[in-house]
């Protein structure tokens, strides 16, 4: 029997061995032909609303990004019919509450050169919401790595609350509810990554939007985004506000340094590429941004939209492409946001009835921010001849955004030009220099706006354009494009 037994070893072990490498070539096929995943806003059914399925489709983005290393983009529906450019993991899903246990059924295809786009279903037995995402992820064609017990909460209870908590961002409602509710969740599970990004989150829009001073809210938005990238190092989401946050407060350097370290862990992350585009164009560095934009137009290119407010691309005077990166498809209504910059853009090129319309679309948004719906109704009131109109809006604006403490200077910047369109030179300048104040040091867009032109030659526009060149310079001597892997 001894003699017999060094063969059957040898047999063992190739067979194992075989097998070892048949699984190391899955886990690498599987992990090299799919990069880029294409999430569908989940279909809401008993027991959760509209905006909730959304929170849930941003929990998804989160462990596809932060588990799998995908490019997700994700779109309420596709257009049929639709053949995607390369490879690409199409998902899409339904989700009810049953109790404090969720229901979901997860379908995912595989298009491209070689698919064959059948569609494949999972679903798993309904039962604790973080065990049954688990189990629906892990069934992916996708290398994917074990689950973060720090990304989601391990209480049912809790992870319905999330969901109704960062729910208020989508509906844009009852904020200050929603913030109250993430405060108690923090407290509560205190080692939970995404209940800290949904507070910072919730806190960051509050700081953005609410006219009456926050003090202190800034820092406890930063502290909740820092926790959550405390809990999970990159983490994508928390980590776009953080660098939010910083660009809004003039300090893009400590932002840029911030998302560099981010995309070394997560390379193909949009979150982290749509936050390194804001924060690098709002300190005027479009050889920065604009590769950004590339980066994410080629991981993007399965979607059949592209990347979202090209503002690189207008600041860099390509105001075709800046359009072109608002629009949506056929029949589908623009959000009051896209709807005020498809205005913008219009009017810049001219198309006055068109601006008008456009203005008046994102006015009647009711999910829009509100400071955008009031700038839209100063340009329509301009361009419906109706100066004073537009004047007192514009003022009225103006004085409500004056205790924020972090008002956007970009926004501010497009408040500037506002004035400048109501032929109000002053105040137009008054608001440059806020929004210069306030972190935005775009210098090409200062000078090569078409609302900002009859100020050129004037000497305290001279003085201003000064301290933004120099301001962008420090900037540009700290980061290359090159840092970022771009």
């Amino acid at each position: 029997m001894t003699r017999h037994r060094l063969p059957i070893v040898f047999l063992l072990a190739a067979l194992l061995a075989l097998a070892a490498g048949a699984y190391g070539w899955q886990r690498a096929h599987r992990a090299g032909r799919t990069r880029r995943a294409l999430l569908l806003d989940p279909i809401p059914g008993e027991g959760i609303t509209a905006f909730e399925a959304q929170s849930l489709g941003s929990l998804l983005m989160d462990a596809l990004e932060t588990r799998a290393g995908l490019a997700v983009t994700s779109l309420p529906s596709l257009p049929e019919p639709y053949q995607p450019k390369g490879n690409l993991l199409l998902l899409r899903t339904r989700a009810a509450r049953a109790g404090a246990d969720l229901r979901l059924t997860l379908e995912w295809a595989e298009l491209g050169p070689g698919r064959d786009g059948a569609w494949h279903t999972v679903a798993p037995r309904p039962g604790a919401p973080v065990a049954v995402l688990d189990a629906a992820l892990d069934a992916l064609p996708v290398d994917i790595t074990p689950a973060d017990p720090a990304l989601l909460p391990r209480d049912p209870g809790r992870f319905w609350e999330l969901l109704q908590a960062d729910s208020a961002v989508y509906s844009n409602a009852d904020l200050d509810g929603a913030l109250a509710l993430g405060q108690r969740l923090a407290v509560e599970e205190p080692g939970c990554a995404a209940i800290q990004a949904s507070l910072a989150h919730l806190d960051t829009i509050r700081v953005l939007q609410n006219p009456q001073p926050l003090d202190g809210h800034v820092d406890l938005a930063r502290a909740a985004a820092d926790r959550a990238l405390a809990l999970l190092p990159g983490y994508p989401r928390a980590l776009r506000f953080a660098a939010r946050l910083l660009s809004d407060q003039g300090r893009q350097d400590e932002a840029l340094n911030r998302l560099r370290e981010g995309l070394r862990l997560h390379p193909r992350s949009l979150n982290l590429l749509l936050a390194l585009d804001y924060a690098s164009r709002t300190a005027g560095l479009l050889d920065i941004a604009l590769g950004a934009r590339e980066r994410m137009a080629a991981l993007w290119a399965g979607a059949p939209v592209a990347p979202p407010t090209g503002f690189a691309y207008l600041y860099a005077g390509r105001v075709d492409a800046f359009e072109a990166s608002l629009q949506t498809r056929p029949g589908l209504v623009p959000d009051g946001f896209t709807a005020f910059n498809l205005g913008y853009a219009a009017l810049i090129k001219g198309r006055r009835e068109e601006a008008a319309r456009r203005f008046q679309e994102a006015e009647q948004d009711a999910t829009a921010e509100g400071h955008f719906r009031v700038l839209a109704k100063v340009f329509r009131f301009q361009l419906e001849g109706k100066t004073a109109d537009a004047r007192q809006a514009l003022d009225g604006l103006d004085r409500s955004r004056m205790g924020l403490q972090v008002p956007d200077g970009e926004f501010t910047f497009t408040m500037a030009e506002a004035a400048a369109f109501l032929g109000e030179e002053g105040l137009a300048m008054d608001l440059a220099q806020h929004a210069f104040s306030q972190g935005f040091v775009c210098a090409s867009w200062y000078r090569a706006s078409p609302f900002m032109a009859a100020l050129q030659p004037l000497r305290r526009w001279q003085s201003i354009l000064q301290h933004v060149d120099e301001r962008q310079g420090r900037l540009a001597a700290l980061h290359r494009p090159r840092d970022f892997g771009l």
